[in-house]
């Protein structure tokens, strides 16, 4: 790369010479003017000239001006030197001085004497060797030829790639081909075929580039036109005449904002990658986590049943089957916060029935008070119980509610799960329990994440700080709130206030009597293992269940309790061996588990029901429909309203608890014909 150095004293080109050879620079040396203007005209490809501002006959600047005037112009195109910039290395370095060298088409400025190194910062600044703006694109639109040529030798120091438009019309078909060409525009106000003001109409508009920055440069010092400029979407206003390190430093703080916005994209765009990540993370402990320990809890559950075990080994799977229990909890509650904290935690808003989500829920849950000797009470102290939630949801605010209850109150202790109207026209849920009560100080913790307010409860069972923050959460998105009373060694108070549906939602019908005003669900003794459940044959069961661990596990539990089991792998599976049942012999229930390939379960249950209805009137099972029974897990959003609209009757959850699922069959399993 040769670079020009016109300068009379010797010594002084000694001095360049000492820091710009040794980086590989091929430099060339002129004592006047003319030597240097011959080299320009004969010498092809300077990339640059140093040159001083006092010399004999002519100053550094008339030269430059010299330079482009247009007779020396054809001559220095030919040797391509005509656009060659340039730098003036000055000891008398001041803004005149500078103003008048940007004005005849010097680069840059470098003041002697200069310390190590910076002269060669200087040249390969304006030899675009900068990284700094690297990749970057700038579009300069103005219908003079000088004033592109400077603009264009100012911004090269940024070391970013530069187009030129001669006109506004220019500009807007090179922007329109490829919007995302250029990263800032720098326009002149007044052009010739059209102005500054009517390109950034265009730009805004009929482009939509809104986040391009669009410098304007002029003389014009109107306010009222400047401030129109502005209202119209300009970016900044620069007055002519200016110094180059003004353009440059403005340049330079729009392009860095503009790499900011870029990063900010892409580090938006890693983190939606690193969110379906999650996503994906959060399904693997939905099924590859979930099932296999569903199928540990449920052959715990069978071998907690098998009286051949010593007292050592039973204590042992009782171990296994509550740390599988606590294991499962965990998983469900990071389900449920990962899908929170990502926002598709989606909440299918409708009228619902909480009396009918309480019930089921204390019903679900009475398994944990058994061993306790935990009374559970229902009172639903309200003629309309209806508010505006998503099922799914209102069951895990239940479901958390309660099983704390359980969790802290002592054995033979008593827990009231209540739904009342609130003063304000609010539905109130109560969970008040007779247990070991709360601290005052760690109330304000007790909805935070992992919580040092969480505690084991009173029978050991361990606790994860994630149940009663994921309460409010769900809470709040109901547009709820919670609170909490409690006394130190008397109990405690969960209440929750849920708006009513308003007028004009869609809603369930009103429940036109209170005929259950207090519905007192006693649960004394302990639970029923598997083999205390066995019983006399009790007929035929099918049971479909994707998962084989699961299948087996819950057909063995079945076995135990007498039934003949027909397992099905899938809902197709499930409806063809219930075709042939119909001839063959009924099943007196049908276990349907939702999550099926092929067939899912409410699918397959209103298929089921199509086969039935289809029977004509002499066949032995018309007008004797099968009870169907869903099994699901925790986060499925399903409630018992989903069901009945399938055609089914109920639902159990997994990991099977033998003495629910026993409940369940002998409440709805027909007689064995």
């Amino acid at each position: 790369m040769k670079i020009l150095i016109l300068e009379e004293s010797p010594l002084a080109r000694r001095f360049i010479k000492e820091e710009l050879l040794p980086m590989g620079f091929e430099l060339l040396e002129a004592a006047t003017p003319q030597d240097a203007l011959d080299i320009l005209c004969t010498v092809p490809d300077i990339a640059l000239i140093t040159l001083r501002v006092v010399m004999k006959g002519m100053d550094g600047f008339q030269f430059l001006e010299h330079l482009n005037t247009p007779e020396v112009q054809v001559r220095l195109k030919e040797a391509g030197n005509h656009r060659t910039p340039a730098v003036i290395v000055t000891s008398n370095d001041t803004d005149q001085d500078r103003l008048r060298g940007f004005q005849v088409g010097a680069a840059d400025f470098i003041q002697k004497p200069w310390p190590p190194g910076e002269l060669l910062k200087h040249v390969n600044t304006v030899l675009g060797r900068s990284t700094e703006m690297a990749g970057m694109a700038v579009l300069v639109v103005d219908d003079s030829p000088t004033a592109r040529s400077f603009i264009r030798i100012c911004l090269q120091r940024l070391g970013v790639q530069i187009y030129e438009a001669e006109d506004g019309d220019q500009a807007v078909h090179f922007l329109r081909e490829d919007p995302g060409r250029v990263d800032l525009v720098i326009t002149d106000l007044n052009m010739v075929r059209m102005d500054g003001d009517e390109l950034i109409v265009k730009v805004r508009g009929e482009l939509g580039l809104k986040d391009l920055p669009v410098i304007f440069l002029s003389g014009n010092e109107d306010k009222e036109k400047v401030l129109t400029l502005f209202k119209l979407g300009a970016t900044d206003y620069l007055k002519k005449p200016f110094l180059q390190e003004e353009l440059v430093a403005r340049m330079r703080a729009y392009l860095l904002r503009v790499q900011a916005q870029y990063r900010l994209h892409e580090n938006l765009a890693k983190l939606r990658d690193m969110n379906v990540v999650k996503d994906q993370f959060l399904t693997a402990c939905s099924h590859d986590l979930r099932s296999p320990l569903t199928g540990i809890l449920g052959f715990a559950q069978l071998l907690e049943g098998d009286g051949s075990l010593k007292e050592t080994s039973l204590e042992m799977v009782q171990g296994i089957r509550r740390s599988g229990a606590y294991l499962l909890e965990m998983i469900e509650d990071l389900l449920d916060i990962g899908k929170m904290a990502s926002g598709h935690h989606d909440l299918r808003m409708k009228p619902q029935d909480l009396a009918e989500i309480t019930r089921d829920s204390v019903r679900t849950l009475e398994h944990t008070a058994l061993p306790k000797q935990v009374t559970v009470n229902l009172a639903v102290g309200t003629e309309d119980t209806r508010v505006m939630g998503d099922s799914a949801a209102l069951m895990r605010i239940c479901n958390n509610l309660v099983s704390n209850a359980i969790k802290f109150t002592h054995e033979g202790g008593r827990v009231t799960v209540s739904l009342r109207d609130g003063r304000d026209g609010e539905m109130v849920l109560a969970v008040t329990d007779t247990g070991i009560g709360i601290a005052a100080d760690d109330i304000p913790l007790l909805f935070k994440r992992y919580s040092k307010a969480s505690r084991s409860g009173t029978n050991g069972e361990a606790g994860n700080g994630l149940g009663l923050s994921i309460v409010k959460e769900l809470v709040e998105a109901h547009h709820g709130t919670v609170a909490v009373e409690s006394i130190p060694g008397e109990g405690t108070t969960m209440r929750v206030l849920f708006p009513r549906v308003q007028d004009g939602e869609r809603a369930l019908p009103a429940r036109t009597s209170c005929d259950e005003p207090e519905i007192e669900l006693v649960l004394p003794g302990a639970p029923k293992p598997a083999a205390a459940v066995e019983s006399v044959p009790r007929g035929r069961i099918l049971y479909a269940e994707a998962d084989p661990e699961l299948r087996k596990a819950g057909s063995r539990l079945l076995e135990k309790m007498g039934f003949e089991v027909v397992a099905a792998v899938d809902g197709l599976d499930a409806l063809d061996k219930f075709q042939v049942s119909l001839e063959a012999g009924r099943f007196e229930a049908v276990l349907m588990d939702m999550v099926m390939p092929k067939l899912n379960g409410l699918d397959a249950s209103r298929k089921l029901r199509k086969l039935e209805a289809d029977l004509p009137a002499d066949h032995p099972a018309h007008n004797q429909p099968v009870p169907v029974l869903a099994v699901t897990t925790r986060d499925i959003e399903l409630s018992l309203g989903d069901c009945l609209g399938a055609g089914m009757n109920d639902f159990l959850t997994k990991p099977f608890v033998a003495s629910q699922v026993s409940e369940a069959l002998d409440r709805w399993a027909l007689v064995p014909a």
